[in-house]
């Protein structure tokens, strides 16, 4: 049987309008909106809102501005230890610390806010790979780059890394 709610989608990106990534995102966002405003109910949530779209939130999660920082610069200073000892690879992001994106999303999701998930060009700690992992509702992820893949560098350098002995 098919459901006649709509289906409420979440979009997670680092930024809404600010870079080609953010923006595809924010084109697919608003498209949904345009197109299926009775059947999906299309949000946006990101770290750096630049647009004046009600249908996009912006900040840290829980609006915890302090924790956000804390793990920011925790994140800086762990790609310039990782920087130390391996001079020759560069290390966009460490993708370890928590950032509450997580518990935020799940809260929503157990509320009824969310039905799915749809990851997009994730940087400069917007979510940590463990927390992707703790996510309880289903998710699609765009691939904008090798993040995903690559331990979390936007695109390889070390092509070594891909083949096979």
């Amino acid at each position: 049987m098919i459901s006649s709610l709509p289906l409420k989608v979440c979009h997670i990106a680092n930024s809404d309008i600010d870079g080609g990534a953010a923006r595809a995102a924010y084109r697919i966002n608003k498209a949904l909106n345009s197109n299926y405003n009775d059947k999906i109910i299309s949000l946006m949530r990101v770290l750096k809102k630049y647009s004046n779209d009600p249908r996009v939130k912006g900040g840290p999660a829980f609006n915890n501005k302090l924790n956000f920082e804390f793990q920011r610069n925790l994140n800086r200073v762990s790609r310039y230890l990782y920087s130390i000892q391996y001079p020759n690879e560069l290390a966009y992001s460490i993708a370890w610390p928590r950032t509450g994106l997580c518990k935020e999303l799940n809260q929503n999701y157990k509320k009824n806010k969310i039905d799915i998930v749809n990851l997009h060009f994730l940087s400069d700690n917007t979510i940590s790979v463990r927390e992707i992992g703790s996510l309880k509702m289903p998710l699609v992820w765009r691939l904008n780059d090798q993040w995903p893949f690559c331990s979390c560098e936007h695109y390889s350098t070390n092509f070594d890394d891909f083949n096979q002995p």
